[in-house]
């Protein structure tokens, strides 16, 4: 059947492009980890959904009855039900964001394991990752999440993990602060927005995280 055949084909291509975000991790190159990840589960949301897209069902053919010449359909008649499933989450509605106490937190999905996961970012580092952000994107320059790096936590002087840095980049473009122009481009900041102004309206109103 050619449905199957298309689904494997996606699984394949996912399966190509978990073995390059592994090979761009062993690289250090992280900003194309996170971008090819981000293209490996929108192909495993396209590959989940075709399978579990309900299986054609062979309309009941007629029965002639011998005797009399005329068609019965009391004998082919079958009644077929389809079991209900849980709705699965929709890529499109990751990354989520909350807040744990004083830490950023991003909800990721994983399609690979079938579950959430989720990375955490204290405040430090997300306003480490904003004053880079605002200083590096200055007049309009393009730049990249391994610009940022390495990053310093302004109060401790500590390093602060690469992981955060993106954690913090993902949720500026979420607030709508940094602008992702395509998957290799970079980012931009957009003019009219304020990053500390915006960071300071949004923290409050991220809605306490609770790991289920």
């Amino acid at each position: 059947m050619k449905w199957n055949e298309a689904v494997r084909l996606l699984e394949n291509c996912e399966g190509g492009l978990r073995k390059l975000v592994a090979e761009a991790a062993g690289e250090g190159d992280y900003h194309s980890v996170q971008q090819i990840a981000d293209l490996a589960k929108a192909i495993a949301a396209l590959a989940a959904e075709g399978r579990s897209a309900p299986k054609p069902i062979a309309m009941p053919s007629a029965n002639m009855d011998s005797k009399n010449g005329t068609i019965s359909h009391s004998a082919s008649v079958a009644t077929t039900k389809v079991g209900m499933r849980k709705a699965r989450p929709s890529v499109d509605e990751y990354p989520k964001f909350f807040r744990r106490g004083d830490e950023l937190v991003k909800v990721g999905w994983s399609k690979k394991d079938r579950k959430e996961y989720n990375h955490r970012a204290p405040r430090g580092a997300v306003d480490a990752a904003a004053a880079a952000v605002r200083q590096i994107g200055a007049k309009g320059k393009m730049f990249n999440g391994d610009m940022l790096l390495p990053l310093k936590d302004p109060t401790t002087g500590s390093a602060v993990p690469d992981y955060q840095a993106y954690v913090a980049l993902a949720w500026l473009k979420h607030l709508g602060v940094v602008e992702q122009h395509g998957r290799r481009s970079g980012y931009s900041l957009i003019p009219e927005k304020q990053i500390d102004s915006a960071i300071t309206v949004a923290w409050p109103e991220l809605s306490e995280w609770r790991a289920q």
